[in-house]
């Protein structure tokens, strides 16, 4: 059995709770296709939840190591913690606002995540080949589509300014 599919999804919630808490980008009111930003990584996050989710019932139907309504626990909990840490946007009034203490720039744990969705599909890649059955080729699609989000929420990390996102200047990293 394939155990390090079950160490690897926890620390993949984790990772993904702490991405979303040290985005400074969740902040901004700016727009993109008509929907804010805040809102924009807040349904990101949720997504990826979710397919995370959807894998590890894959996974969990494959080897059978537990409940299924055992696996709906840990996006249970991302969904409360995400929402706990949600906050409305903050506007640049132009006057020195201090950030967060949170916020600061890692680009490691940004970097470990994708590294660990990685690991995630090359173990899992072959076994799903293996089985030729149409609804798993569907479920291969989920972990690179985690990764495409990722990597694109990991550039916008890196690249990050608050004159683009119309934040206070001293939210500069």
């Amino acid at each position: 059995m394939n155990y390090y599919n079950y160490i690897l999804i926890p620390i993949i919630y984790i990772l993904l709770s702490v991405i979303y808490l040290i985005n400074p980008i969740r902040y901004s009111n700016n727009t993109y296709f008509y929907i804010p930003l805040h809102k924009l990584y807040y349904y990101l996050t949720l997504i990826i939840h979710i397919l995370n989710i959807v894998f590890i019932l894959y996974i969990n139907n494959k080897y059978k190591i537990t409940n299924q309504y055992i696996l709906i626990l840990p996006l249970i909990v991302a969904l409360l913690i995400s929402n706990i840490i949600y906050t409305k946007p903050i506007l640049n009034d132009d006057s020195y606002n201090i950030p967060p203490s949170f916020i600061k720039k890692n680009t490691i744990i940004f970097i470990v995540l994708l590294i660990l969705l990685t690991s995630l599909l090359v173990i899992n890649i072959i076994p799903i080949f293996k089985d030729n059955d149409w609804l798993n080729n569907y479920l291969l699609c989920v972990l690179p589509i985690n990764i495409i989000l990722i990597s694109i929420i990991t550039y916008k990390y890196i690249t990050y300014s608050p004159c683009k996102y119309n934040l206070p200047i001293s939210w500069y990293f």
